[in-house]
Protein backbone atom coordinates (compact mmCIF):
# COMPACT_ATOMS: atom_id res chain seq x y z
CA UNK A 1 0.00 0.00 0.00
CA UNK A 2 2.94 2.79 0.52
CA UNK A 3 4.45 1.94 -2.79
CA UNK A 4 0.60 2.52 -4.05
CA UNK A 5 0.83 5.77 -2.09
CA UNK A 6 4.23 7.13 -3.63
CA UNK A 7 3.20 6.37 -7.23
CA UNK A 8 -0.19 7.44 -7.22
CA UNK A 9 -0.07 11.04 -4.97
CA UNK A 10 3.79 11.50 -7.05
CA UNK A 11 1.93 10.92 -10.38
CA UNK A 12 -0.89 13.56 -9.20
CA UNK A 13 1.50 16.23 -7.78
CA UNK A 14 3.11 15.87 -11.47
CA UNK A 15 -0.04 16.51 -13.37
CA UNK A 16 -0.86 19.05 -10.43
CA UNK A 17 2.25 20.87 -11.59
CA UNK A 18 1.83 20.66 -15.04
CA UNK A 19 -1.76 22.14 -15.12
CA UNK A 20 -0.47 25.00 -13.10
CA UNK A 21 2.36 25.54 -15.07
CA UNK A 22 -0.14 25.39 -18.20
CA UNK A 23 -2.21 28.44 -16.65
CA UNK A 24 0.68 30.83 -17.90
CA UNK A 25 -0.37 32.66 -14.75
CA UNK A 26 1.23 35.42 -14.23
CA UNK A 27 4.29 35.30 -11.51
CA UNK A 28 1.71 37.16 -8.68
CA UNK A 29 -0.67 34.64 -9.50
CA UNK A 30 1.39 30.97 -9.60
CA UNK A 31 2.86 32.53 -6.59
CA UNK A 32 -0.34 32.91 -4.87
CA UNK A 33 -1.99 29.32 -6.37
CA UNK A 34 1.50 27.48 -5.14
CA UNK A 35 1.00 29.16 -1.91
CA UNK A 36 -2.49 27.71 -1.02
CA UNK A 37 -1.67 24.27 -2.12
CA UNK A 38 -0.05 21.61 0.41
CA UNK A 39 2.33 19.57 -1.36
CA UNK A 40 4.63 20.52 2.39
CA UNK A 41 5.03 16.33 2.40
CA UNK A 42 4.85 15.34 -1.34
CA UNK A 43 8.92 14.40 -0.46
CA UNK A 44 7.84 11.71 2.03
CA UNK A 45 8.76 8.13 0.48
CA UNK A 46 6.00 5.74 2.19
CA UNK A 47 7.80 2.52 0.73
CA UNK A 48 11.11 3.74 2.56
CA UNK A 49 9.25 4.68 5.35
CA UNK A 50 7.55 0.99 5.89
CA UNK A 51 10.57 -0.89 5.46
CA UNK A 52 11.89 1.20 8.16
CA UNK A 53 9.29 1.34 10.64
CA UNK A 54 8.63 -2.23 11.12
CA UNK A 55 8.52 -3.19 14.40
CA UNK A 56 6.01 -3.42 17.10
CA UNK A 57 5.98 -0.10 18.17
CA UNK A 58 4.56 1.22 14.83
CA UNK A 59 0.88 0.71 13.87
CA UNK A 60 0.28 1.55 9.81
CA UNK A 61 -3.19 2.62 8.46
CA UNK A 62 -4.24 3.48 4.92
CA UNK A 63 -7.66 4.51 3.83
CA UNK A 64 -8.67 2.70 0.65
CA UNK A 65 -11.50 3.79 -1.71
CA UNK A 66 -11.65 3.46 -6.04
CA UNK A 67 -8.86 1.09 -5.21
CA UNK A 68 -6.27 3.97 -4.08
CA UNK A 69 -4.78 4.85 -1.12
CA UNK A 70 -6.93 7.73 -0.13
CA UNK A 71 -4.92 8.49 3.23
CA UNK A 72 -1.75 6.76 5.25
CA UNK A 73 -1.04 7.43 8.81
CA UNK A 74 1.87 5.39 11.00
CA UNK A 75 1.77 5.89 14.74
CA UNK A 76 4.07 5.37 17.39
CA UNK A 77 3.43 3.88 21.06
CA UNK A 78 3.65 4.21 23.28
CA UNK A 79 4.70 7.78 24.15
CA UNK A 80 4.99 9.76 27.79
CA UNK A 81 2.13 12.72 27.24
CA UNK A 82 4.07 15.80 27.54
CA UNK A 83 0.94 17.03 29.23
CA UNK A 84 -0.38 14.72 31.82
CA UNK A 85 0.75 11.05 33.49
CA UNK A 86 0.29 8.12 31.09
CA UNK A 87 1.29 6.88 27.95
CA UNK A 88 -0.77 7.97 24.63
CA UNK A 89 0.89 7.36 20.87
CA UNK A 90 2.44 9.61 18.71
CA UNK A 91 1.31 10.40 15.23
CA UNK A 92 4.52 9.86 13.27
CA UNK A 93 3.25 10.78 9.78
CA UNK A 94 -0.23 11.40 8.51
CA UNK A 95 -1.39 12.64 4.82
CA UNK A 96 -4.55 12.52 2.48
CA UNK A 97 -3.76 11.64 -0.95
CA UNK A 98 -3.15 15.16 -2.65
CA UNK A 99 -6.84 14.57 -4.66
CA UNK A 100 -8.02 15.26 -1.07
CA UNK A 101 -6.83 18.12 -0.80
CA UNK A 102 -7.96 21.91 -2.02
CA UNK A 103 -6.13 22.30 -5.54
CA UNK A 104 -6.67 24.54 -8.65
CA UNK A 105 -7.08 21.42 -11.15
CA UNK A 106 -10.25 19.66 -9.31
CA UNK A 107 -12.12 19.31 -6.57
CA UNK A 108 -11.47 17.27 -3.63
CA UNK A 109 -12.82 13.13 -4.19
CA UNK A 110 -13.23 13.08 -0.20
CA UNK A 111 -13.15 15.11 2.71
CA UNK A 112 -11.85 14.32 5.95
CA UNK A 113 -9.46 11.82 5.67
CA UNK A 114 -7.06 13.00 7.79
CA UNK A 115 -9.95 13.03 10.76
CA UNK A 116 -11.01 9.73 9.87
CA UNK A 117 -7.78 8.49 9.68
CA UNK A 118 -7.19 10.40 13.50
CA UNK A 119 -10.04 8.77 14.97
CA UNK A 120 -9.45 5.38 14.00
CA UNK A 121 -6.07 5.55 15.09
CA UNK A 122 -7.12 6.57 18.48
CA UNK A 123 -9.74 3.84 18.94
CA UNK A 124 -7.48 1.55 17.99
CA UNK A 125 -5.10 2.80 20.62
CA UNK A 126 -7.35 2.50 23.25
CA UNK A 127 -9.25 -0.63 22.18
CA UNK A 128 -6.38 -2.41 21.02
CA UNK A 129 -3.14 -1.35 22.51
CA UNK A 130 -4.87 -0.34 25.79
CA UNK A 131 -3.89 3.03 25.81
CA UNK A 132 -5.41 5.72 27.54
CA UNK A 133 -7.71 8.43 25.07
CA UNK A 134 -4.82 10.98 23.81
CA UNK A 135 -1.93 11.33 20.91
CA UNK A 136 0.56 13.71 19.83
CA UNK A 137 2.26 14.84 16.74
CA UNK A 138 4.79 17.28 15.12
CA UNK A 139 2.77 19.34 12.91
CA UNK A 140 3.69 20.62 9.67
CA UNK A 141 3.53 24.52 10.16
CA UNK A 142 0.37 24.62 6.99
CA UNK A 143 -1.34 21.96 9.16
CA UNK A 144 -1.63 23.69 12.50
CA UNK A 145 -4.16 25.46 11.89
CA UNK A 146 -6.26 21.93 11.35
CA UNK A 147 -4.89 20.50 14.42
CA UNK A 148 -6.09 23.47 16.58
CA UNK A 149 -9.32 23.43 15.43
CA UNK A 150 -10.10 19.60 16.92
CA UNK A 151 -8.92 20.90 19.99
CA UNK A 152 -5.02 20.07 20.27
CA UNK A 153 -2.84 21.62 22.69
CA UNK A 154 0.55 23.14 21.72
CA UNK A 155 3.33 22.26 23.98
CA UNK A 156 6.58 24.79 22.93
CA UNK A 157 8.64 22.79 25.04
CA UNK A 158 8.39 19.92 22.57
CA UNK A 159 8.71 21.74 19.73
CA UNK A 160 10.93 20.45 16.83
CA UNK A 161 11.51 24.34 14.76
CA UNK A 162 9.59 24.65 12.40
CA UNK A 163 7.54 21.71 13.34
CA UNK A 164 4.99 22.59 16.35
CA UNK A 165 4.51 20.12 18.99
CA UNK A 166 0.90 19.10 19.51
CA UNK A 167 -1.29 16.59 21.91
CA UNK A 168 -4.37 16.43 22.36
CA UNK A 169 -5.50 15.91 26.18
CA UNK A 170 -7.14 12.76 27.26
CA UNK A 171 -10.70 14.27 27.50
CA UNK A 172 -10.99 16.23 24.25
CA UNK A 173 -9.41 12.94 22.36
CA UNK A 174 -11.92 10.48 24.01
CA UNK A 175 -15.00 13.17 22.45
CA UNK A 176 -12.99 13.37 18.90
CA UNK A 177 -12.92 9.48 18.19
CA UNK A 178 -16.72 9.63 19.24
CA UNK A 179 -17.32 12.28 16.49
CA UNK A 180 -19.72 10.48 13.50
Amino acid sequence: MAHSCDRNWAQFNINLMKFIKDQNYDDAKRASVLSQIQIDDSHWDWLAKACFYRTDEYEWFFLVAENKPQGACLIYHPKPSALSTGDIFYIEYIAAAPWNRDNPMESRRFRSVGSVLIKHAVQHAHEKLNLRYGFSLHSLPRAAPFYKKIGMTTHPLSDKAPLVYFEMVETNAAKYAEQA
